[in-house]
């Protein structure tokens, strides 16, 4: 979909491991991004949200590891924009 002004844009349903980076990889682009998130950031619904969440950034698969540094990565730039920590 193309918006009237010709930039491209998205809806992104997820704002989680793989949802998140995507939709601030397609606005950093220079799409106009809609980003839907059932929960609200960082929150205890959330899947990196309570004490039995862990983030392992060594994996069997470098494909992973990789992946999940870039999604804390994202999270971080979040919560720059937001003003407020989106992971704990």
């Amino acid at each position: 979909m193309t918006t009237r002004a010709g930039r491209p844009s998205a809806i992104v349903v997820g704002a989680g491991a793989w949802g998140l980076p995507a939709a601030l990889g397609l606005q950093d682009r220079g799409w106009n991004v809609t980003l839907i998130e059932r929960f609200a950031p960082g929150g205890p619904e959330a899947s990196n949200g309570g004490s039995t969440r862990l983030w392992r950034l060594a994996d069997t698969q470098p494909w992973r590891a990789r992946s999940l540094r870039g999604t804390l990565d994202a999270m971080e730039r979040l919560g720059d924009r937001l003003g407020e920590a989106v992971h704990r």
